[in-house]
């Protein structure tokens, strides 16, 4: 009787774009929104610059976030990887801790002033206004999501070059 066939690993693209990113869509930006919600949790409206203002809660988010979405998204690359359920297959002894840690390094000092810089640029553009806290939240909760998913997404793809 003969052996059946082993059916191949799917490619670890599939899980980067149909599991691993939609999930961190949703962490990120429910911890984002969450943060922001009970930040302002007082406020009705909300400054974009100030102590009390959007650039204070985004501002540690633009740096955390592709920081802490890109190693999660190099870990879970290697995970599957090693686990032999997505391919191309791990090998073990393969290096990657140095360069998940310089990636998300380099992102996150390179996200953090252009997102805070895009903040003040909107305060220079718009002067100051404000926005209703509902608005903010929700929006803070979407970029965080959307941030989330792309750092997450392509983390596990570079995974899949190692």
């Amino acid at each position: 009787m003969a052996t059946p066939a082993k059916t191949p690993a799917p490619p670890l693209r599939i899980f980067a774009l149909c599991i691993g990113g939609p999930i961190d869509f949703t962490i990120s930006g429910s911890i984002n929104a969450a943060v922001a919600w009970w930040v302002f949790l007082a406020a009705n409206r909300v400054e974009l610059l100030g102590w009390h203002s959007i650039l204070m809660v985004t501002g540690p988010m633009f740096f955390i976030l592709p920081l802490a979405t890109t190693l999660a998204g190099y870990l879970s690359g290697v995970t599957q990887r090693r686990q032999g359920k997505f391919s191309p297959e791990w090998v073990e002894g393969t290096r990657w801790v140095k360069q998940a840690w310089r990636i998300a390094l380099t992102r996150a000092v390179v996200i953090c002033p252009l997102g805070c810089g895009a903040i003040v640029l909107a305060h220079i553009l718009l002067g100051d206004v404000t926005i209703e806290k509902l608005n903010f939240v929700i929006g803070n909760g979407l970029l965080a999501g959307t941030l989330g998913y792309a750092l997450h997404s392509t983390a596990i793809l570079q995974a899949e070059k190692l």
